[in-house]
């Protein structure tokens, strides 16, 4: 339910966005000569780069293996994110540790951009939870102690039957369209209050870390599927050309090729996201 109002919160917000674009005009547009532009007012040719950090949640999801020996799915299975306690180090030395996002994007247009980006987010199934199985384990080394048919089954994912995460990490490769749409402009200093609207299509290149039956998965970074989005957020110009952005993006994630073990165990599921995220980001023009 949780997911569900989040979801529905963010479909307004978007919806909010769409009708503040049909009565507002950027104070950009009126600029006649593309000589005064200055970095900072959304004009063509303006350049940016932002970089922050990520909370995610993620709706239930039925996971299906095959390989040798086994052939099952697991169904509704809960995931959180692991978010890294905050710490000078993790978050301004090793920064690419935590749940993080990075975006460089370029006006191509007049208050629309494109940019290329990741969400490095980070799924990990929550352990000793309940699913309903359906399939074959057969009486392997690995999986003699769950071995069976089974037909709707009630199962407790225990460490020694299943780990399984997107943890290094959940990687939103994507390409991002935006429209920006000035919402308060000071009328004195560079201060300016902006909403972001936009849609992204990406590939998902994770790096999984699956454990079946108490055995290690030997895990490489892989394309394992894609995904697409929609967002929307407030962006805030401190300065001429440093702001700082605060985003929500909802969309569908598609794994159809998830490595568990190199060349022998797969997976493969689907799911829904929801991302808050909040980052800091410099614009400039040459």
């Amino acid at each position: 339910m949780r997911f569900i109002a989040i979801g529905l919160l963010t479909a307004a917000t978007l919806f909010s966005c769409t009708n503040v674009f049909g009565q507002r005009k950027n104070k950009c547009t009126e600029c006649k000569d593309m000589k005064e532009a200055k970095a900072g007012q959304f004009k063509k040719g303006e350049f940016f780069f932002h970089w922050g950090y990520n909370r995610a949640l993620f709706s239930k999801s039925d996971i299906s293996f095959i390989g040798p020996g086994i052939d099952f799915t697991l169904s509704d299975v809960v995931a959180r994110d692991r978010p890294t306690p905050f710490g000078f180090k993790e978050y301004f030395v090793s920064v690419t540790i935590p749940q993080f996002i990075g975006y460089g994007g370029y006006f191509f247009r007049d208050n629309w951009s494109i940019s290329l980006g990741t969400d490095h987010m980070k799924y990990v199934m929550v352990a000793d939870q309940y699913s309903t199985i359906n399939g074959t384990i057969e009486d392997t080394p690995e999986g003699h102690n769950f071995a069976g048919i089974y037909v709707n089954k009630s199962i407790k994912l225990t460490p020694d039957f299943l780990r399984y995460e997107h943890t290094n990490g959940l990687n939103y490769v994507n390409t991002t369209l935006e429209h920006y749409s000035v919402l308060w402009d000071a009328k004195k200093g560079p201060c300016k209050l902006t909403v972001v609207q936009g849609l992204s299509l990406a590939v998902l290149y994770p790096r999984s870390d699956v454990d079946i039956f108490n055995v290690e998965g030997t895990n490489v970074f892989h394309v394992a599927g894609w995904g697409a989005a929609l967002h929307a957020g407030l962006r805030f110009n401190i300065l001429k050309n440093l702001f700082v952005l605060w985003n929500n993006k909802g969309g569908y994630i598609h794994l159809p090729d998830v490595l568990c073990e190199i060349n022998k165990y797969k997976a493969k599921q689907y799911f829904f996201f929801y991302e808050t995220s909040l980052s800091l980001g410099y614009n400039w023009r040459f």
